[in-house]
């Protein structure tokens, strides 16, 4: 068995397991209840809204309705943070091109794409274990990640950021700039953060083909810019107990008062 099929075989694991947990979730609370739409943000939506203010799978699944829609509401729900949200827009980019070209209704794409993305992620961990002479197996390492479950059951971005940056990694350490560059954009645009693996890919193989990861981002984080008048990794939270921007592993310390 080649190399490529040893990975995709350990993917298929970690999707056989996605699937199963996405399953037994839509079994207790249907599509609907991985977007998390809660009273406070959500009003008169079609999916079922706790009596609380939710989770961030409600913004994306306003985005992945109408993913550049300016009106207050979206099937009830309102941003909170305009500019915040609407910069991680990979995700319900893609769950909305599903549900247009598929049968698929929106609130299932969003739990599609995430199912999918997982597989793609352990298949992308997998090849670069296998670059490195280990075995492809150490890909199902990334499914032992806390967040994990969380964020396939509340239509979190994480995975598919993962899955992008991964895959960039993955074309990076064979020099396939060209592709690395495309999937580091994708994962840039879901997550703004990752786009530190593209300056890390610039430094390291001075390519400056990486630059252009950076150049996307800051076109985009403008366009958002002049959309909502916010800077995005500025914007604040309406609780002024949340913070967006601080300095690294800074939410560690400040968990840690809690849990002491």
């Amino acid at each position: 068995m080649t190399d490529r099929r040893r990975a995709l075989l350990v993917a298929a694991v970690a999707l056989g397991l996605a699937s199963a947990l996405a399953a037994v979730r839509v079994a207790a609370v249907d599509f609907g209840g991985f977007v998390a739409a809660g009273s406070v943000n959500a009003v008169d939506t079609s999916v079922f809204t706790y009596d609380h203010a939710g989770y961030d799978g409600q913004f994306f699944y306003r985005l992945a309705l109408e993913p550049f829609s300016t009106a207050h509401r979206v099937d009830g729900v309102a941003f909170d943070a305009p500019a915040y949200r609407q910069q991680r827009i990979g995700y319900p980019l893609i769950a909305y091109a599903v549900a247009a070209v598929t049968p698929a209704s929106t609130t299932q794409a969003l739990v599609l794409v995430n199912v999918a993305a997982v597989g793609l992620m352990v298949f992308f961990a997998a090849r670069i274990a296998q670059h490195y002479q280990r075995s492809p197996m150490f890909g199902l390492l990334l499914l032992a990640w806390p967040a994990f479950i969380f964020s396939l059951g509340l239509n979190l971005a994480e995975i598919v950021a993962i899955a992008f940056a991964l895959g960039g990694i993955r074309f990076v350490l064979i020099e396939r700039h060209a592709v690395g560059v495309a999937l580091f954009c994708a994962a840039a645009l879901t997550r703004e953060s990752t786009a530190l693996m593209a300056l890390a890919a610039l430094v390291v193989y001075r390519k400056w083909i990486y630059a252009w990861v950076l150049g996307l981002l800051g076109v985009w984080q403008a366009t958002v810019w002049a959309i909502w008048r916010e800077i995005p990794g500025l914007t604040s939270l309406p609780d002024p107990g949340e913070r967006l921007l601080g300095l690294p592993l800074i939410g560690l310390v400040d968990s840690a008062r809690s849990w002491f």
